[in-house]
């Protein structure tokens, strides 16, 4: 789990306090050490109508990372003791803690150690009369035999899972899936995994988050790097969190682009919230916004008021809390000592995450040791909130060493509480009498013995309020029946049900005991629920293409009121692209016409129709125009997509179909032409794309040259928005260069949006006409570039061997500062082929580390004593430092956030610029990428996925690079950063500098 936010430049500064509570003191106190469980439970706040209770405190329960009740309704608890690294020696300490309620008064007052001596348990699941563990290297399956509270059975279930990276970036949060299935959270972590079950079987790199079944110990990677937490709705969607967003929807399995060779689909996740809008942090820093009332810290300016530690995803499904949180989700942020919600509300293909209006946060207190990290659902239908209480939640090597050596990282560590959370109208009904010998946890409704309960009772179940009850019979359905006697009862069941949340456990139910026949699919494609017709598309799929019947009902679902079925009806649609082209094709243009501003429908569409791409370009250019056109960002993907997959002697017939087409105006021309053109010619198709518009035969080539001729005019036309004139520049690259140049020069001298910028470079910087490369660094046009882009000019001139003449011989001439190269681009450069380009490099181009990085740091070491001015340091900043780094609200979070930075000495922080590879943190390492065409692209992991990887770079410049067109793909142990960054400033600058950074006045 992700307690804090990782750093490089790191220190720690006060959150202000924000906006107090109605049901919390105005002026929080600042604890320097633990309250008592009575007087933390005194200053919680939270929302109104809720009642909070205590219901076990230490010494019945230490350090908690996570709890679940067994379907008797005794509590177990994962008690993460030793964290955060361990006992002596790293002795593991971990336990399960089974804990008992003997007296009904609802705090837990009996415990006993169900497990010992587990390395950092961090998920419980039930699971045949004992409990999944994850406790990396392993997962376990523990069980108590013989009736004494401890486990005397230790069965490995899977084992390999990385210890190698921070107690926090384990494997974590085994929960049942609907399909029958133990789902883990990769934690970020990865490993080889294997299974006793299966011996025999090579080891897996995990390389996502991973499925199993506990019985056979089959296991398979599956999407998504899920860090502290994961969870399901009641419908099977399945959602995630990361330290700064605290709920992410997996909005479609990454199997359904894998159909469509080309397709780059490398995130297949959606950040539900509403992101703290900041435009200097493009390319994913943004966060959402909370509201605490402690004085805890952060440890990055741009985290400040938003998440750092987002865990244990928790989607509400029913119980004892009001209605209004039905379907929403909870989530914890321990570092800013609060317990957050959000409502889920549908946004196309997937969700929005909204606060309630009126509302700050559903739990909070002004006392800094209050650490959630865990949430869950009782027998009762409470939120349970597991309390991890103590004073320092940040792993130490989130932290810098000075920040190290003065905190306490043990203080709290024998201390921890679970907290009771519903509504104070709604009292929980009692449950029967439970299992002979287990002493009552109160309350524990629904909590009656499993044997007792009955197949019948389990069925009726399904249909409960409190979702507890419900996941209970769901697991015990699933462990101890068979298809011959359920089937029959569950499609009753399906019938029956009245509520789409029942229906769907039962359609679940089915489907994982293979019920799904022809019948049950066709009732739910035609279910008055939308969330069953979804389900029935997304589920029933593979046998579409087996019945015209069901196959006719998915292509009308293409035209469904609800937006989440018509984008799993394109989805669907994919499985009968071969065998019934004319239902599907003119589905999928209908869906891309009404649909085709949502990136997720743009996808869903591309993947769909493989082997029938013209045939789609062709219906989807006579859908009719409207306005904002829908249509235009499916074009720009569609013809990204072509140009990477279009063999050269089928160019021609992309011209035809678009330049042809009924409804092709400038707009969806150059929307597709413009990325169609640009990408074919990147891969080295034939780009003399004025013999293959005359090749296409009748006014193709007349209307191509009018295209081109308003593409060269369109820089500056109102009518086109940003991204037809980024299509209009990407066409112009394919042009000749003595009649765009001019233009694109003229746009690089005044254009301030990156993607615009860095495509312009791109179309100067020509293969073909050294000219272009050249005239990007002569001295006046050089001199009239503003810094960042002078960054992009440099990155464009190091990625493309071609170009690396030019840059060495400006270079040479110091036209261009030695210090605006990374080590990544200077190590480009030393491994040229060009032996005569080596050796001039040799001569003024030294090591980008070693020993003269040292002595270069003793002799900026000056600096310190000078006498700063922090207002002109101020200006440096801007003028060296913010195309990577963001402090009081200037520059691009690409690499680390500096806000906590002031807490670091002078040398510590000179160190860093002098030297960067002195600490490199782990989100911040730069990878190289070499490609077919010869490209040499650095930057940022961005997002890695089956079909690609997207790299970012200066500025917030993204780069995405197909799986396909990647020849090397490494960690890099140089820093993005600049090196000799020191040179390009005076000593009294340096100084200037250094005292900004702290903060000084």
């Amino acid at each position: 789990m992700r307690f804090g936010a990782s750093c490089v430049l790191a220190g720690w500064t006060s959150l202000a306090a924000m906006g107090a509570g109605t049901h919390g003191p105005a002026s929080p106190p600042a604890a320097a050490s633990p309250l008592s469980p009575l007087r933390e439970l005194a200053l919680f706040d939270h929302e109104p109508g809720l009642k909070v209770e205590l219901a076990a405190a230490e010494p019945f329960v230490v350090a908690p990372s996570a709890f679940v009740w067994d379907e008797n309704g005794v509590l177990f608890v994962a008690e993460n003791r030793g964290y955060p690294t361990g006992g002596d020696g790293g002795r593991a300490m971990g336990r399960i803690a089974r804990l008992e309620d003997r007296d009904g008064d609802g705090e837990y007052d009996r415990r006993t150690d169900f497990a010992l001596d587990l390395a950092f348990p961090n998920g419980v699941l039930p699971w045949r009369g004992g409990l999944i563990v994850t406790c990396a290297p392993d997962v376990l399956w523990l069980k108590d035999n013989d009736g004494d509270g401890k486990a005397d059975v230790r069965e490995v279930l899977l084992t390999g899972f990385a210890t190698n990276l921070t107690t926090q970036l384990r494997v974590n949060h085994p929960v049942l899936g609907p399909d029958g299935w133990v789902y883990l959270a990769s934690g970020l972590a990865g490993g080889r995994i294997t299974s006793p079950k299966r011996l025999g079987e090579p080891p897996v790199p995990l390389t996502g988050d991973l499925r199993f079944n506990p019985d056979s110990g089959e296991f398979q990677v599956i999407d998504g790097r899920a860090q502290f937490g994961h969870d399901f709705d009641d419908h099977g969607r399945r959602f995630a969190c990361y330290n700064r967003v605290q709920v992410q929807h997996f909005v479609a399995n990454s199997g359904w682009f894998a159909r469509q060779p080309g397709l780059v689909a490398t995130d297949l996740l959606h950040n539900c919230p509403e992101l703290v809008p900041n435009p200097l942090l493009r390319g994913g820093g943004g966060g959402a916004r909370l509201f605490p009332i402690s004085r805890n810290l952060t440890t990055a300016d741009s985290h400040a008021g938003t998440y750092s530690a987002a865990c244990s995803v928790t989607i509400w499904r029913g119980g004892a809390l009001p209605d209004r949180y039905l379907g929403g989700a909870f989530s914890c942020d321990p570092t800013a000592n609060l317990v957050h919600f959000d409502r889920l509300e549908p946004d196309g293909a997937t969700f929005a995450a909204r606060r309630l209006p009126g509302t700050n946060e559903f739990l909070r207190s002004p006392d800094d040791w209050f650490r959630p990290v865990f949430l869950g659902t009782g027998p009762d239908g409470a939120l349970y909130v597991a309390d991890m209480y103590r004073r320092t939640i940040e792993h130490p090597d989130y932290l810098p060493e000075e920040v190290r050596k003065r905190t306490d990282f043990k203080a709290g560590s024998e201390l921890g509480r679970l907290w009771r959370v519903k509504s104070e109208r709604r009292a929980p009904r009692q449950a029967a009498s439970p299992k002979p010998g287990v002493s009552r946890s109160r309350p524990a409704d629904g909590a009656t013995s499993a044997a007792t309960s009955g197949i019948a009772g389990l069925l009726s179940d399904l249909s409960a309020t409190n979702s507890w009850r419900r996941d209970r019979s769901f697991r015990l359905l699933r462990e101890g029946g068979n298809r011959e006697t359920l089937q029959g009862p569950l499609r009753i069941g399906l019938g029956a049900a009245r509520t789409a949340r029942s229906a769907s456990l039962f359609f679940h139910l089915l489907a994982s005991f293979d019920g799904l026949d022809e019948p049950t699919l066709r009732t739910a494609l035609n279910s008055p629920h939308p969330e069953l017709r979804e389900e029935a598309l997304r589920l029933g799929a593979p046998k579409l293409a087996a019945s015209v019947d069901l196959a006719t009902l998915a292509a009308n679902r293409a035209r469904d009121e609800n937006p989440r079925v018509r984008f799993h009806a394109a989805l669907a649609l994919g499985e009968l692209i071969e065998v019934a082209p004319q239902m599907a094709v003119p589905a999928l243009a209908q869906v891309a016409a009404r649909d085709g501003r949502d990136r997720w429908f743009r996808m869903a569409v591309l993947s769909s129709i493989h082997g029938q791409e013209r045939a789609f370009l062709v219906e989807l250019l006579a859908q009719s125009p409207q306005p904002d056109d829908p249509i235009v960002p499916v074009l720009a993907d569609l013809g990204e997509f072509l140009g990477r997959t279009v063999p050269p002697e089928a160019l021609g017939e992309v011209f035809a179909a678009v330049l042809n087409g009924p409804g092709t105006d400038l707009g969806r021309a150059l929307s597709l032409l413009g990325p169609f053109t640009d990408t074919a010619a990147s891969r080295g198709t034939n780009s003399a794309f004025d013999l293959v518009a005359a090749s296409a035969g009748g006014n193709v080539a007349a209307k191509w040259l009018v295209l081109k001729e308003a593409a060269l005019g369109s820089f500056d036309q109102p009518g086109l928005g940003a991204a037809q004139r980024l299509a209009a520049v990407r066409l112009c690259r394919q042009l000749d260069p003595a009649k765009t140049r001019p233009k694109l020069l003229e746009l690089l001298r005044r254009e301030t949006d990156p993607i615009l910028l860095a495509a312009t470079i791109r179309g100067i910087a020509d293969p073909r006409s050294p000219d272009g490369a050249r005239q990007l660094v002569e001295a006046s046009l050089w001199a009239s570039l503003p810094s960042a882009t002078r960054l992009l000019v440099v990155a464009a001139l190091a990625d493309n061997p071609r170009f690396h003449p030019v840059l060495v011989e400006s270079l040479a001439e110091r036209r261009i500062p030695l210090a605006l190269l990374g080590a990544a681009q200077k190590e480009q450069l030393r491994k040229s082929r060009d032996p005569e380009l080596r050796s001039r490099l040799g001569k003024f181009l030294g090591a980008a580390t070693g020993g003269d990085r040292r002595a270069a740091f003793d002799k900026a070491r000056a600096s310190i004593a000078l006498k700063p001015d922090p207002g002109a340091g101020r200006g440096v900043f801007r003028r060296a430092c913010t195309a990577c780094h963001r402090l009081d609200q200037e520059g691009v979070a690409v690499g680390p956030d500096l806000f906590d930075i002031r807490n670091q000495t002078k040398d510590a922080i000179l160190l860093h610029i002098v030297i960067p590879e002195h600490e490199i943190a782990l989100n911040f390492a730069q990878y190289v990428c070499e490609t077919r065409d010869g490209r040499t692209v650095s930057g940022l992991l961005a997002a890695d996925g089956p079909s690609g990887v997207v790299l970012r770079q200066p500025q917030g410049l993204t780069v995405t690079v197909p799986r396909a067109d990647i020849v090397k793909l490494e960690a890099s142990p140089l820093s993005l950063m600049p090196q000799e960054l020191e040179k390009t400033m005076t000593l009294q600058e340096l100084a200037d500098l250094l005292a900004y950074l702290k903060g000084e006045q």
